[in-house]
Formats: C-alpha cells, sequence, structure tokens
C-alpha cells in the first residue's frame, strides 16, 4: 500500500513491502480472509433480508482454541531411537516419590509476585523436601549439560569432537558465550552497535538478574515468557514460522523448562514492513505483561527513530507484572545502556555466533561440515554457494483430508537478500538458549550449594527489584527519546493499555479492538468472514527433518519426557482480560452503524506463539510458511455510521487511535452502492456521489481527503467533530505508516477507573472514489 508520508528513517535495504514474491500475510488494506458479503447472514446493509435475532460466525481468533505450547519430537522418536540416544546422552530420570502427598492449592498466589517466604511454604511442599530437592537438582544440572553439550556437538564443539580435544568448555563454547561489560565504568571498553561475532553480550549484574528470574520461575512454579518485537527479519520471513529464531529458540527450551516445571512461552510479535512502535503505544496487552526477556529486532526498519526504540524499552520496563532482561538484537545498544547506566536495568545484546562457524571454499569440503554450520560462511570465490543455499522452506506438502483451493507456491516469498536464512536464525536462537541455560544452570548450583537447600529470600525474590528498577527508569529520561514523540509526554510515564486488529497479538480473542465493539441493530460485528481451511497439526513436512547423523538437540533433551503425564505444576499462562472497572454506567444512545468491515485480518488464532494455527484460509498459496503477522483493521467510510466501543477500567485520562487515511471507499464491499449513512433514507451526503466506482489498486497514490471530509468521535456521549483542517492538524505521523489521533488527554478526567464508551465516525466524503479510513488500534490508559 502507499505510504503517506516520506520514512523518516529510511531502511538501508529496499522495503520488504515490494517484493515481487509477496508474503503470504496481508499488506494493509489487502484482505485476504474476506470476500464481499453475501450471505444474509453476514450483509447487515440489507435490511430486508437481515434481522437481529440472525448471526454472523467470526473466524477470527474467537473461534479457535487456544494453542498448547507443548513441543514434541515430529516425526516421534522410535524406542530403539530413544533408547540409543540415552545411552549416548543420558536422560531425565526424576521421579517424585512423594507426588500424592505435596499441597494441591497455588500457596504462592497470595503473595506479591509470588514472592513466598520460606517459611510459608507448607511443610509438604517439594520446596521444602531435601530429599527431593537434592535429587531434582542433581537432574536438572544434568538435563542442563546435556542441552548445553548437544548444542555444542550440533555445531562441532562437542567434547568428543576431533577439533575440540583438549580443549575446556569455555573454549568449545566460545561462540556462544557472552562478554561482560561494566556500562557503568566511564573509563572501561563498551559493545559496539551490534552483539559482535560471539554469543552476545552483557553486564556481570544483568546476568545475575537473570538468574534471579530463572530461580523465582523454578521455586514458585511460575511461567518464564520470552517475547520478540521486531520487523520483517526478525519474524522470519522468507522462511517457515517455525525456523525464525525465536521459534527455534522454544522449540530446544520448551522440553527443558518443562522436565524442571515451569511452562515456557516464547512469542515472535514481529511485523513484516513495520517496526515495534505501532505495539509499543498499547505495550501492556500488545507484547504482554508477564514478560521475563524481552528482545527488540528492529533495526532495518526503525533503527534510527530512538524516539520509537525507547518507547517499547521504557513500556517494557514499566508497564507489566515483570521487569524483563532487556536484549538488544539488531542495533539498540545506546538505548539499553542507558537504562542500565540510570535504572540498573537487566541488558544484553544477542551475538552472530559466527567466530564458531568454520568457512565454506568449495561445495565438497562444505558438505562435510557440521549440517548447522553449512553455507553460513563463504569465502570470496564461492559466495553464490552461500546464497543459493540460504533458505529450505516449502509451502505445501500432499495430504489426503486437506485440498488447498488455491495453487500452493514452491516456497514462501520474501526469500531476499535482507532476510537471513534458516541457518542464521537457528544460531541466533541457540545462542538464546544458551544464555538461557547457563543462567539456568547457575541458579540450580546455587540452590544446590545453600545450606540444607535453604535459598535466603533475597536470593530470588523480584517484587522490590523489580519495583526498584521501575522508579528509577521512571526517574530518567532518555535524551531524544520516547518524549520527543508526537503524542502526549505522560504515554513515556504510564503503563499503555491496547487494543488492535494487527498480528500477532497476545490472547488474540482479548486484545482485538471487536473484543470492544457494541453490536449494531442486526447483531454484527465486523469479523474475520473467511475460516481457516483446516485446523491442528501440520503434517510432517521433510523439509524440517535434520539429515542423517546430525545431531538432534530436541530430541537430546526430550529423553525422559512423558507427554501424558500431568506435570506437578500446572501451567499458569497469563491473560489479558477486559479488566473492566466494574463501572457499568448507562452509556449514550449512540447508535452503531451498518457499514463497518473487518479487511487484511487472518483468520485463526494468532498469538505469535509455536503452535499458532494462522492465516490458513482458502486464499493462502503458502500455507505452511506459518507466519502470524497481519496489517489488517476495520475499514469504515462516510455512510458508515458510528462504531461503538467500550474501554475498560480507564484511569489516567487517555485515548489515542492510529487509523490508516489511504484507504478509499470502494475496498469497503459492505457499503457499495450506498448514497447514504447506514443505506437509511437513501439521501446523499454533502460529498459527491455521482462518480463511477472503480477499483483501486493497493500500489495506487494516496486518496486525498475531500473538503466536506468531517471526524466525529464521542466520549461518553460528548460528540466532537474535526474538519478536515482540524483532522489534518490532529493526524500526527510518528512513523511510516504510523498515524496517530489523541482523542483524550485530561489527567483529572475521572478520579477512579471507569468503563468508557468510544465512538468514531467519519462523514462528508460519500464517492466511493473518496477516502476510507482503517482503524487498526485504540491505546488507552
Amino acid at each position: 500500500t502507499p505510504d503517506p508520508t516520506p520514512d523518516p528513517t529510511p531502511d538501508p535495504t529496499p522495503d520488504p513491502t515490494p517484493d515481487p514474491t509477496p508474503d503470504p500475510t496481508p499488506s494493509p488494506g489487502q484482505d485476504t480472509t474476506s470476500e464481499p458479503a453475501s450471505n444474509p447472514t453476514t450483509q447487515p446493509n440489507d435490511e430486508s433480508t437481515t434481522s437481529s435475532s440472525e448471526s454472523y460466525v467470526d473466524y477470527g481468533a474467537t473461534n479457535y482454541p487456544i494453542p498448547s505450547h507443548v513441543v514434541k519430537p515430529d516425526p516421534p522418536l522410535s524406542e530403539q531411537r530413544e533408547s540409543d540416544l540415552a545411552k549416548e546422552w543420558g536422560k531425565w530420570e526424576f521421579v517424585d516419590k512423594k507426588q500424592g502427598q505435596r499441597p494441591s492449592n497455588d500457596y504462592c498466589a497470595e503473595f506479591p509476585n509470588r514472592d513466598i517466604p520460606r517459611d510459608k511454604f507448607p511443610p509438604s511442599a517439594w520446596q521444602k523436601d531435601t530429599e527431593y530437592l537434592k535429587d531434582w537438582l542433581d537432574q536438572g544440572i544434568k538435563l542442563v549439560d546435556r542441552a548445553m553439550e548437544a548444542i555444542l556437538s550440533e555445531y562441532g564443539h562437542g567434547k568428543n569432537d576431533e577439533s575440540s580435544m583438549g580443549m575446556s568448555f569455555e573454549e568449545r563454547s566460545a561462540m556462544f558465550q557472552m562478554t561482560i561489560y561494566d556500562l557503568k565504568d566511564e573509563k572501561g571498553p563498551k559493545p559496539g552497535k551490534d552483539g559482535g561475532t560471539n554469543g552476545g553480550w552483557t553486564t556481570d549484574e544483568s546476568f545475575q538478574g537473570l538468574v534471579r528470574r530463572v530461580l523465582h520461575a523454578l521455586i514458585t512454579n511460575d511461567s518464564f515468557t520470552v517475547i520478540l518485537g521486531g520487523h520483517s527479519a526478525a519474524a522470519g520471513h522468507g522462511n517457515h514460522f517455525k525456523q525464525s529464531y525465536i521459534m527455534q529458540f522454544h522449540k530446544i527450551m520448551e522440553p527443558v523448562f518443562d522436565l524442571l516445571g515451569v511452562p515456557l512461552l516464547s512469542r515472535n510479535v514481529a511485523q513484516g514492513g513495520l517496526g515495534t512502535l505501532q505495539h509499543s503505544l498499547g505495550f501492556r496487552d500488545m507484547y504482554g505483561e508477564d514478560i521475563d526477556v524481552l528482545i527488540w529486532d528492529s533495526g532495518m526498519t526503525e533503527g534510527r527513530d530512538i524516539k520509537a526504540v525507547d518507547i517499547f524499552y521504557r513500556q517494557g520496563l514499566i508497564s507489566g507484572k515483570r521487569v524483563p532482561y532487556i536484549l538488544d538484537g539488531g542495533g539498540s545498544q545506546g538505548v539499553i545502556s542507558f537504562y542500565n547506566v540510570n535504572a540498573n536495568a537487566d541488558v544484553g545484546a544477542i551475538g552472530s555466533g559466527m567466530v564458531g562457524i568454520s568457512e565454506c571454499v568449495d561445495e565438497m569440503q562444505c558438505e562435510k561440515l557440521p549440517y548447522a554450520t553449512r553455507y553460513m560462511r563463504c569465502s570470496e570465490e564461492v559466495v553464490s554457494l552461500c546464497k543459493g543455499n540460504r533458505f529450505h522452506s516449502n509451502c505445501w506438502v500432499e495430504r489426503d483430508d486437506v485440498k488447498p483451493e488455491k495453487n500452493q507456491k514452491e516456497k514462501p516469498g520474501s526469500q531476499v537478500s535482507w532476510h537471513p536464512g534458516f541457518r542464521v536464525h537457528q544460531i541466533e536462537g541457540r545462542i538464546l538458549a544458551f544464555t538461557v541455560l547457563r543462567a539456568i544452570k547457575q541458579g540450580l548450583e546455587k540452590w544446590q550449594q545453600a545450606d540444607k537447600y535453604e535459598l535466603p529470600d533475597d536470593a530470588w525474590h523480584v517484587a522490590n527489584y523489580y519495583a526498584e528498577i521501575r522508579k528509577k527508569a521512571l526517574q530518567n529520561n532518555l535524551p531524544n527519546g520516547c518524549k520527543e514523540l508526537p503524542l502526549p509526554t505522560r504515554i513515556c510515564d504510564i503503563p499503555m493499555h491496547g487494543r488492535a486488529e494487527f498480528t500477532p497479538r497476545p490472547n488474540p480473542e482479548k486484545t482485538s479492538i471487536v473484543s470492544l465493539v457494541k453490536a449494531n441493530e442486526n447483531g454484527y460485528k465486523p469479523h474475520v468472514a473467511s475460516p481457516n481451511l483446516y485446523t491442528g497439526s501440520d503434517v510432517h513436512n521433510p523439509f524440517l527433518d535434520l539429515p542423517d547423523g546430525a545431531i538432534d538437540v530436541q530430541a537430546i533433551v526430550s529423553l525422559g519426557r512423558k507427554f501424558e503425564d500431568g506435570r506437578r505444576r500446572a501451567q499458569r499462562v497469563a491473560s489479558s482480560d477486559n479488566n473492566s472497572s466494574g463501572d457499568h454506567r448507562k452509556m449514550s444512545s449512540i447508535i452503531p452503524g451498518l457499514g463497518w468491515e473487518m479487511i487484511g485480518v487472518p483468520a485463526g488464532y494468532c498469538d505469535g506463539t509455536y503452535n499458532s494455527e494462522c492465516g490458513r484460509d482458502k486464499n493462502n498459496e503458502c500455507l505452511l510458511s506459518g507466519h502470524n503477522d497481519g496489517r489488517g483493521g476495520i475499514l469504515f467510510s462516510s455512510y458508515s455510521g458510528w462504531l461503538v466501543m467500550t474501554l475498560p477500567a480507564v484511569e489516567h485520562g487517555l485515548i489515542v487511535l492510529k487509523v490508516e487515511d489511504y484507504h478509499s471507499a470502494n475496498e469497503l464491499t459492505v457499503a457499495k452502492g450506498w448514497t447514504s449513512i447506514d443505506n437509511k433514507g437513501h439521501r446523499q451526503l454533502r460529498g459527491n456521489t455521482t462518480e463511477s466506482i472503480e477499483s483501486r489498486a493497493l500500489k495506487a497514490a494516496p486518496v486525498e481527503i475531500c473538503d466536506n471530509f468531517s471526524f466525529e468521535f464521542a466520549i461518553d456521549g460528548k460528540i466532537t467533530t474535526w474538519n478536515k483542517e482540524r483532522y489534518i492538524e490532529e493526524r500526527k505521523i510518528a512513523q511510516r505508516v504510523v498515524e496517530l489521533l489523541t482523542l483524550l488527554d485530561d489527567p483529572n478526567f475521572t478520579k477512579t477507573p471507569k468503563d468508557v464508551e468510544l465512538a468514531i465516525r467519519m462523514t462528508g466524503c460519500g464517492d466511493s472514489s473518496k477516502i476510507a479510513l482503517l482503524f487498526t488500534h485504540v491505546y488507552f490508559t
């Protein structure tokens, strides 16, 4: 779609959006999941055939089960294969001899951040059972050692590899080790703009902060959550979604955490052609509030936009129930260093690991290298070998029970020079895994060495630790940072909520705009109109198989895992509820309109997790790509009427919308042919409606705002109208395709949290060739 303004921070590489092999995810304004409504039950504008008793089917997140985060070997290991691996590597053998005697209640829940004092553990809790802890800690350390050794062997640095003979563990693992810096030492060395060629960098205090977070999860039966925000390269475009580095991390770490009794949630919230700003403004719901590790990887699209980078990290530090260990994946070293020096935030950066990768000099030699390292480094004479082997992905595997309606492409789109291939993603995932494994091991050893396994509370409690970081973050403002955004500066100091139709999002059924919307007189809400073609796991994909002889890290770390057994520590996946204030005041008499339509939103449960089922609709030409990122929204024109929604628990009097105003009304199929608001009265609005309707190409020039344009919004029934000039004045272009409207900025709006009715509409441009607005996000606090 056209860019409404020049990009203030142009990419160092061409914009991914004009890729001649387009992504399977839709571009702004492109509806790949819905068709013009032809069934009376999905035509709100047809009063003669639609009644309030009829309903529609929403094929968005509400229509699909929440995916499990469990990762199983695919294909399953045979008994013989499992036995052979166990003999070589060992396996998990821990058994709780008193499992049936453990407390069944969640005894940590009553304490802030689950910081239960040691003397409050029930007498029969496993945390007080020295026999249990002796065996469990021993098995846990062996599991972590097994995982790290498997990764080293995968890359040709195992203790039995010929090239590693006589080397220490630290020497063999150099490619995964993080360089330790003291950022507070003004005269000491400082990291470069990227993470380096080893495992990256961190500070000693920061790594100890990661150890604390891991220990807290282990001791309190809590979850552990890793979140990635970024651009198309971070999303993994050109590859399968499961080949992206955050999913590669999850693939091998989920079994480890599960065996240790902790549910792992890893979420890739990166989006093609964008940065992170559009989600950061509603951080608490768009990224989540229970984050342990937060990664920014958007250097290609907003690396020079310090304001956007700052609000991502700043909201991450202040808005959640936890304060994450923040990692740079692509050039934000200056921002995270500021928060480490001034707020004691725990920080680090992910390196490339290339110091441990052998160079390819010809194809025969390259094929003899460990599979994970092939074609990653090529001499100048054979650079084409690396380019030609960068991707390994497909779009479909034939199966008897599902027949795609669209011919499937040979491979996913966007296999372009600025998108890394599957091996680069894998090594980044392994680096992140190795870092977390080292933290787990250090935490387990600290616990093991404690007298009678009685680890002091201050070694792992987090509530006060988090509070101090938040306090200092709020006391310090990065120069040229968040507060330079064209928005109320309060947005940098208050945890922000949001609802959106962009994907992926945590808990998408609860974080959508539609979850707040009031149905119109026909019981209709904008919705995803085309279902996933199929549900459940994809069939086995041979493109993801390892060749014979390659080290299978996931299989090794899964040895001894019993999938049919319930874990002693039940999963507790946090959700972002609508958090209603309980103030259910009588709302205004504004009547919802009939002409609103959802476009560009992928079908399914698009939450950015490993087993998500997203975008499998009948128009998808690469069903196996699995990518979750979509740039859709709710489209409306001058004839659409009001969209009415209820924002829950508004406390600080701040409401901001994100819209796109470069769409035309002929994209709005539900209102095609209308001549008045809701097509009632059959009168024309002030705009000219005599011109013929023509389809608009996605790459056409931006649509001009007509002279009679009005944008109206009502807050608890009080209507405000902006004419064309006022709308343009209020519209703030914060970033390429990030257009923002501040509707409310009043710190004295309410003394207590309350639910607020918000209604929006536009009028005055009735011609179908004129402007339509796409409503994609609402931010509030």
